[in-house]
């Protein structure tokens, strides 16, 4: 499949306009952290983790912060939905991680990589469900790269190998043939892009920028996290041409907010709608704690199916 290119450049117009957060929601409060939401497919639910260390576990809200389950931890890294419903999420073990699997309802969950001593973390599966990508490393202490792992039969392909640089926090393209990522390389830290098909990597960002944990909007747009010497965190828009190599990032919003963990989620129009954790003190006195947030990000229009032709 292909794009209409006077199509998409008009889109491309219409994007830029006023990048912001609208609607903005906070849906957790408490007295615990709340941190790495993720979508349902449909828009209806979050799954994201509450307390920390062996305190700590996964929860699924819908929308409006109301529970509808909780996956047993402790909970570390993330999780992610299948468009059936089910959830693959991380759990932690002494001192490695686990990937684990729901059907979804009140189906129990089982271990889908784990228990050999190797590190497995970062879940997150394709948009059609048969495929989880994660970031793994025989050494709990040493260097994650990251695989892909076939649901139905359990095959686990390779995807980079770097033996300097650390790949983590994997997302899908929407057709599945791209997997994005944040690669570690001391202090290093860049958005990069694995082309399936052809076994190639390319790095999206500035080598100057600390660029972290991407999360995908459509094959053009990518949410991620600037960090800066002074502890400033922004959430970041990069957008993709048709050469990685110029592809240019706009800042979402331009304040001292620490705003971490972002997720997207694509509905009707190709609206998007974020979910992120937010650092701050609830009320005076008390120690700032992460909360989630939910917001529609303004001046963006995700790439959709009837921007498709047949080429």
């Amino acid at each position: 499949m292909g794009y209409d290119t006077r199509r998409v450049a008009r889109e491309k117009k219409a994007r830029f306009g006023k990048l912001g957060l609208d609607a903005e929601e906070r849906i957790t409060a408490g007295l615990a952290h709340h941190r790495a939401p993720a979508w349902s497919t449909d828009g209806r639910h979050l799954v994201f983790s509450v307390g920390t260390m062996d305190d700590s576990a996964w929860l699924v809200v819908d929308r409006h912060g109301r529970v509808a389950r909780v996956l047993e931890g402790p909970a570390d890294g993330t999780a992610c939905f299948s468009p059936d419903g089910g959830i693959a999420f991380e759990r932690r073990f002494g001192g490695t991680t686990e990937v684990w699997l729901t059907p979804g309802g009140d189906l129990p969950a089982v271990r889908l990589l784990g228990g050999d001593g190797s590190l497995y973390c970062d879940p997150t599966l394709s948009r059609d469900g048969a495929t989880l990508a994660c970031a793994t490393s025989p050494d709990p202490a040493g260097s994650t790269h990251l695989v892909l792992v076939s649901l139905a039969t359990g095959t686990r392909l390779g995807v980079t190998g770097m033996p300097h640089r650390a790949d983590r926090h994997p997302g899908f393209s929407p057709d599945g043939t791209e997997l994005v990522f944040e690669g570690v390389e001391g202090a290093d830290h860049g958005i990069f892009v694995a082309h399936l098909q052809r076994n190639t990597v390319t790095r999206l960002t500035a080598m100057e920028e600390r660029a972290r944990r991407p999360t995908v909007i459509d094959e053009h747009l990518i949410v991620y996290e600037r960090h800066d010497d002074s502890g400033h965190v922004r959430l970041c828009l990069l957008e993709r041409g048709s050469d990685d190599a110029a592809a240019r990032s706009h800042v979402i919003v331009d304040d001292d907010i620490v705003r971490i963990d972002a997720a997207c989620w694509v509905g009707k129009g190709g609206k998007v709608k974020l979910a992120w954790a937010e650092q701050r003190a609830i009320a005076e006195g008390e120690p700032p704690r992460f909360e989630v947030h939910v917001a529609r990000l303004r001046g963006v229009t995700a790439a959709h199916a009837d921007e498709e032709v047949a080429t």
